[in-house]
């Protein structure tokens, strides 16, 4: 018989808990991955009740769990994905703007 976890209440309960906690679990909480999806909490959040809402468009019964949800969100790819300016990657930081006083 599988025991109920202690905190899935608590995950349900505050779902952005849920999110940093996969989030921290995959980066360090200083990393540039970390500080992009940091601020990413309501887009991924909509991104999950769009699903949703497309399950019950199609007819059928909206199962996915936030948890279930963010174990199978791709991070990594969709960080990847980003133009290289967003990463932090641009050319200013291998080749300064400069500054001509006259």
């Amino acid at each position: 018989m599988a025991t109920q976890w202690p905190f899935r209440d608590l995950f349900e309960d505050m779902p952005e808990l849920g999110f940093y906690t996969q989030l921290y679990g995959q980066y360090l909480p200083q990393s540039r991955q970390a500080q992009y999806f940091g601020n990413q909490y309501g887009d991924i959040r909509n991104e999950y009740f769009g699903s949703l809402g497309q399950t019950v468009r199609g007819g059928g019964w909206p199962d996915l769990r936030w948890e279930d949800f963010l174990r199978s969100f791709p991070f990594t790819e969709r960080y990847a994905g980003l133009p290289p300016q967003v990463r932090g990657m641009g050319e200013g930081r291998f080749n300064p703007m400069t500054r001509w006083f006259t």
